[in-house]
This record gives C-alpha cells, structure tokens and sequence, in this order.
C-alpha cells in the first residue's frame, strides 16, 4: 500500500516492472520491515503455527509407524494396530490443522514470506513449539487442553513479536533479478 503522504520518486520508464499500473510506482523505500503492518505480523504468526502443525505431524507420522512397527516385532499386533492407527489419526489431525493455518495466512502474507530468513525463523519457532508442547504434556501436571493452549499461544506471540525484525523483500523486474540501486 503506498502512503500519499510520503513523496515518491517518478517511475523508471526504463526499468519494466510485473503487476498493474498501480503496482508499478516506486516506493521511496525499497526495502522496508515486515513488522511495520499488523497484517503481515498476524499472517507470520498464523504461518508459524501452520509450520508447527506440519512439523507435529511429522513427528506424529514417523512416531506411529514406528511404534506400530515395534509392536509387531513383539508379536502383539493389537497393540501394534492400536499404535498405529493411533498416530496416523493425530498426524491426520494436526496436518490438518497445520494445512488450514496456511491455506488461511499465506494470502495475507505477501512474496517476503518467501525468503529464507523467514522460512528460517518460522520453522524453527513451529519446531521448538514442538518440544515445548512434548515437554508440556509430559513433563508438567498441566491438563493436555491446557498443555496445548499454553503451546500454541507462546509459538504466536514468539512468532507475532519475531515478526518485528524481518525485512520485505525488494521488488523484483519482469526479467527476475533485483533492481539496482540508484546513486
């Protein structure tokens, strides 16, 4: 969004950008933070969670074939079933939940979600919520609700206040490189 109280350089007729006409005016910063809008620190927030959800179902996917693939090699296939059924079902679940954050936030999120640095930071908070819902639910007396309400609400507000230090990603030419600095 470009803000009329700013003042704005006169586009470039040499330099040939994508989108509409209204897309096309330079912005007097090239580069500007993320956490700047509440928008994009919500969508980071809502990602995060979605990358916590994908990262739980993972973990719940190779944890319930393996536990199943255990119980059998113990001769106690009911168990082993019971197992695997068990962790194929919260995987399903928590796929689920991670593939509905993403569907929702990704269109809010804009092309600097696309960088490294924020796949960096969003995974590893969606990971390290992982383990802190693991230690939650086995290591405090917490109820499960209770564990994963503590969980999901500490990886969005990390997440939510991470989302200060990113930077956007600088406009791209229709030819796929970066734009160069005027001097």
């Amino acid at each position: 969004m470009v803000r009329e109280d700013q003042p704005q350089e006169a586009p470039d007729p040499a330099v040939e950008t994508v989108g509409p006409p209204w897309m096309r005016r330079r912005r007097r910063h090239i580069v500007r933070r993320v956490g700047g809008h509440m928008e994009t620190r919500v969508s980071f927030s809502v990602l995060t969670l979605c990358t916590m959800g994908l990262a739980a179902a993972a973990v719940l996917l190779i944890s319930g074939v393996g536990g199943g693939i255990v119980y059998l090699l113990d001769n106690q296939k009911l168990h082993a079933l019971a197992f695997l059924l068990a962790g194929l079902g919260l995987a399903a679940v928590a796929a689920g939940f991670g593939l509905g954050l993403g569907f929702i936030a990704l269109p809010f999120a804009g092309d600097w979600f696309l960088e490294w640095p924020s796949h960096a930071l969003g995974w590893s908070i969606g990971v390290g919520g992982c383990a802190l819902l693991a230690a939650l639910l086995f290591l405090t007396p917490l109820p499960a609700y209770g564990s994963v309400l503590l969980a999901l609400a500490a990886v969005s507000a990390t997440a939510y206040l991470a989302a200060y230090g990113l930077r956007a990603t600088r406009p791209v030419t229709a030819a796929g490189g970066r734009r160069r600095k005027r001097r």
